[in-house]
């Protein structure tokens, strides 16, 4: 989703309920972590790539990038 597509989407719950506008967030967070571990599962499979490692790391920071913590999510 483009950064345009997000402002309209947070523009929708304005006029909600805090707790609405809560769950928001939380789903939001739930699915930037799935497609974190998805550009990860992708970087292993494709052997440390280092085009795909620079991308992810420009991308996506390294705290998100290097510890793990998206992997160790997923797996329990």
């Amino acid at each position: 989703m483009s950064p345009k597509g997000l402002m309209n989407l947070s523009a929708e719950y304005d006029n909600r309920s805090q707790n609405e506008c809560q769950t928001k967030l939380v789903i939001k967070w739930n699915l930037n972590r799935k497609k974190i571990l998805v550009e990860r599962s992708f970087q292993f499979f494709l052997g440390l790539n280092t085009n795909i490692s620079k991308y992810l790391l420009e991308h996506h920071g390294k705290e998100h990038f290097n510890d793990g913590s998206a992997m160790n999510h997923a797996w329990g």
